[in-house]
């Protein structure tokens, strides 16, 4: 919301939602002034509170409060007040709404000095923040004046505790390769969900862009666990690609055809090696998984199976992740006794992983 004083001088508001003061991992948002000179005290300390810079030659955050552990926050930022084009990190215990007050920013700001430090695992990583008074749309292949810059930014998700990437505006041509491009890829951020990347020359990516998918094409994937043990991949949009697309499972030696089956869940424990999934596109190494005929479907309280070769595991998850159900050739078909609610059910019999989604009525 803008309010006008005198034409000169405007006032925004930002709601700022309360956080769960017990979880540290909870309530936290980024912020930045589109105004000149904004006092980042009082306004913006009112206690309960932290509110931090990120400092990339220490590769840490640095909180207003700390003023003599090094590095203190005037030696990483300079000034108690917003600096414009500089993002900030804030949580509060209580909610309620921020104003930044002052002349309205309208020119270009430039944004320089960005340092390259260290080996830690955000090194190069700086937080930047809209100086204007008005949304911004990313598009590093037009828009924006970049040098030796990359072109895929990342915005924090509250919800999913993660970072989403913010990429380029697609085109007919991208000049992409099968390694690292600065303006095409993004390098991976860790945030507090499970860390789920593709891996390309060592490099951890949560944006890559292939210049285009062929018979013989593979990509490798790191996964770590959060708190949990049970995990869920959803492949979207595979009907669209050139190619079928295969999930190899490492860890467990399950390959699931994602054209047909996209959705694969799993489990995971401390320890597994992160470079979990291999992902192939083709039939490339596939000889004796192309085999379609293992069918699955729910009607009326039962799971049906047909053509399972054999033994089948049945497993059944939820929409949170957890599993439900779970048994070794049970009969066929299978009966569920289950609440209302969306399902998927994976199906593994000794050549195919089928994996299907069902919905259970009042």
């Amino acid at each position: 919301m803008i309010h006008s004083n005198t034409g000169v001088n405007v006032t925004f508001e930002r709601y700022m939602n309360n956080a769960d003061w017990t979880n540290w991992q909870d309530g936290w948002h980024f912020l930045s002034s589109p105004v000149s000179s904004e006092m980042i005290s009082p306004a913006f300390t009112t206690d309960p509170y932290d509110f931090y810079c990120w400092y990339e030659p220490a590769n840490q955050w640095v909180n207003y409060k700390n003023t003599t552990t090094p590095p203190a926050w005037n030696t990483a930022t300079g000034s108690t007040n917003f600096i414009l084009g500089k993002g900030y990190m804030a949580a509060y215990d209580d909610s309620g709404v921020k104003l930044f007050t002052g002349t309205m920013n309208v020119g270009n700001v430039a944004v320089s000095g960005l340092t390259i430090t260290g080996s830690g695992l955000n090194r190069s990583w700086h937080l930047l923040g809209n100086p204007f008074g008005s949304a911004l749309t990313w598009d590093a292949s037009a828009s924006w004046s970049l040098t030796n810059i990359a072109g895929v930014a990342k915005i924090w998700n509250e919800a999913n505790q993660s970072y989403s990437d913010l990429t380029s505006s697609p085109s007919i041509v991208i000049p992409a390769t099968n390694g690292f491009d600065l303006m095409y890829d993004g390098e991976f951020l860790a945030g507090y969900a499970p860390a789920f990347y593709s891996i390309v020359t060592g490099m951890k990516l949560s944006t890559n862009s292939l210049p285009s998918l062929a018979n013989s094409t593979e990509i490798l994937f790191g996964f770590v666990k959060s708190g949990g043990a049970n995990y869920r991949i959803e492949a979207k949009c595979v009907e669209s690609l050139p190619e079928k697309a295969y999930l190899h499972d490492l860890k467990t030696g399950t390959i699931t055809d994602l054209t047909q089956n996209p959705v694969y869940s799993f489990t995971s424990s401390t320890g597994d090696n992160p470079d979990r999934f291999l992902l192939k596109f083709g039939n490339v190494g596939m000889v004796g998984h192309e085999v379609n005929n293992l069918r699955v479907w729910y009607s009326q309280e039962k799971l049906f199976l047909s053509n399972t070769a054999g033994d089948a595991l049945v497993e059944i998850y939820d929409m949170a992740g957890r599993q439900v159900f779970q048994c070794n050739t049970c009969g066929n078909p299978v009966q569920l006794n289950l609440v209302a609610g969306i399902y998927f059910a994976r199906v593994t019999s000794k050549q195919q992983v089928k994996t299907v989604k069902f919905f259970i009525g009042q």
